[in-house]
């Protein structure tokens, strides 16, 4: 899940989508699925993650649309998704910068 940053153009959310619609991921593995969740609305994270529990996917990476999130952003999507941390096995990554850097 790519979680979009408050500050975004519509232009720049509306590429997003346009990104999860051709869903490189799904290309490459059965399993995997990019999915987009915006700061508010349907696609807000945590209504997100219920969405996709109630299709029986557990196993959540979450990474903001950012370089690197700093410490505040973080927490803030942690605390918006707390009630489903005992019902799925969620993995944050803190930005798009920090993805292959194992």
């Amino acid at each position: 899940v790519i979680a979009l940053p408050a500050d975004l153009s519509a232009e720049e959310a509306e590429a997003w989508l346009a990104l999860e619609k051709d869903d490189p991921l799904a290309k490459t593995s059965r399993s995997h699925r990019l999915r987009i969740a915006t700061v508010s609305g349907e696609r807000a994270l945590p209504a997100l993650l219920a969405q996709l529990l109630s299709e029986g996917r557990r196993n959540v990476l979450i990474v903001p649309a950012v370089f690197c999130a700093d410490g505040a952003t973080m927490r803030e999507l942690q605390r918006s998704v707390r009630e489903l941390e005992d019902r799925m096995t969620l993995t944050w990554q803190p930005g798009l910068g920090a993805l292959g850097s194992d």
